[in-house]
């Protein structure tokens, strides 16, 4: 899942592993990438993206807030 470069998209998925430490947090979502962030409110992670396909890779900011 690659987002356009003109703004915002929903990002969605199945996580099939994750790692929360003191001070980060990293998980896997399936077909979307991989997560490297923060815990920044009782709902928020704050972090990037990294995503990589066969033509092409990128790292990308992202926020998570849960509904």
């Amino acid at each position: 899942q690659f987002c356009p470069s003109s703004g915002p998209c929903s990002i969605s998925g199945i996580i099939i592993n994750g790692t929360n430490t003191v001070f980060q947090v990293f998980f896997e979502l399936q077909d979307a990438g991989q997560f490297t962030g923060q815990l920044i409110g009782a709902n928020n992670l704050k972090g990037a993206m990294s995503r990589t396909s066969a033509t092409s890779s990128a790292t990308d900011p992202i926020q998570f807030t849960k509904s």
